[in-house]
């Protein structure tokens, strides 16, 4: 069995690496608008942009399907 206290530190440290890559891919997503927003003005181009991030369906949104053999069908989604 680990320590607790192993275990907390193992912890901190995925946390701090996952913070990191977060961080990596938001400067990504940052870059790759900035060259979208550049290429679309080059060629007049309106770029869609989201305004607000689109809610994954709940679960019961996702199995609200039909039932077969007692057990709900997911819905599928294009």
């Amino acid at each position: 069995m680990k320590d607790i206290n192993d275990l907390l530190l193992e912890k901190e440290a995925e946390l701090q690496q996952l913070e990191k890559e977060i961080e990596a891919l938001r400067l990504s997503a940052s870059l790759l608008d900035q060259e979208d927003s550049s290429a679309a003005a080059e060629t007049n181009v309106a770029v869609a942009s989201p305004k607000s991030p689109v809610a994954a369906p709940s679960f019961e949104e996702r199995t609200s399907g039909i039932i077969v053999s007692g057990v709900p069908a997911l819905r599928q989604f294009p």
